[in-house]
């Protein structure tokens, strides 16, 4: 009785996987696949916005506030950033990219957004390591890199936009109105970020407000692992975990209760 009962589990598990790894392959043709650039334009993207950033601080100033090396220190905090909004903007839209295969029964909501998370993970790993490595080569940098620190920075962004994706996919179908008043608020982000300048240059007490910004920490740890002598004490972990741990299981719980009702909704 038990090897008949495993059977059903195993094969129930193993379509699921066989689901999750054809819309992980659906997502990358689709997503990247309408560019003549394809991938290369995930990797273009931050480069450009590093560049840009470096050609104009450049002039006005002769050195970043960490460190000797401009592209470097634009690089440790805009590729968290764009991490985090790229993967919560990827899942966001999850049910509305995939609203005609959702029509089967053997995939569901949490298919496609544990696929598009998939897609935003291995494509953002290429990113981080290509830029990385580009940075250290044609400047001819001596790294000393904390790898587990940078890590765990790139986790948190990850995660933190798996949280908020999810959520948002949620409530973009429910409450429409929300899409636009989140795009809003989100578009001036980038500035309460510490992405451009460091989160201690901040004055009192601003700095106490912006320390509820979760981008605010992952970009700190990020950058305590490549600048090894930056103390980013600042940086909270957990405050990040318990975002995370609040939102997603909430999220996926009511996905998975009304999820007949956030089909049939247009």
């Amino acid at each position: 009785m038990q090897a008949l009962s495993r059977r059903p589990l195993r094969s129930v598990r193993f379509r699921t996987i066989r689901t999750i790894g054809a819309l992980v392959l659906r997502e990358i043709s689709m997503s990247n696949g309408r560019s003549l650039l394809g991938y290369t334009w995930d990797i273009l993207e931050p480069v450009g916005s590093i560049l840009i950033l470096t050609l104009i601080m450049g002039q006005l100033f002769r050195s970043p506030q960490l460190g000797q090396n401009f592209p470097l220190f634009y690089a440790s905090g805009i590729l968290p950033y764009s991490f985090f909004m790229d993967t919560s903007a990827r899942l966001s839209n999850a049910v509305r990219f995939s609203r005609p295969l959702l029509s089967y029964p053997g995939v569901t909501i949490i298919d496609t957004i544990t696929a598009r998370f998939l897609v935003a993970v291995i494509t953002k790993a290429v990113v981080f390591s290509v830029v990385l490595t580009a940075i250290v080569v044609i400047y001819d940098l001596s790294a000393f890199f904390d790898y587990s620190k940078v890590i765990s920075g790139v986790l948190m962004a990850l995660m933190l936009g798996l949280a908020l994706g999810t959520m948002n996919c949620l409530l973009f179908t429910y409450i429409p109105l929300y899409e636009r008043v989140f795009g809003i608020l989100t578009r001036p982000l980038l500035l309460f970020s510490a992405v451009l300048y460091l989160f201690e240059t901040v004055p009192l007490p601003y700095r106490n407000w912006l320390w509820w910004n979760p981008i605010i920490h992952m970009v700190g740890m990020v950058r305590s692992g490549l600048y090894p002598t930056y103390k980013a004490d600042y940086v909270s972990p957990t405050y990040v975990a318990i975002l995370v741990a609040v939102m997603l299981p909430i999220s996926l719980f009511f996905i998975r209760r009304y999820w007949r009702e956030i089909l049939e909704r247009p």
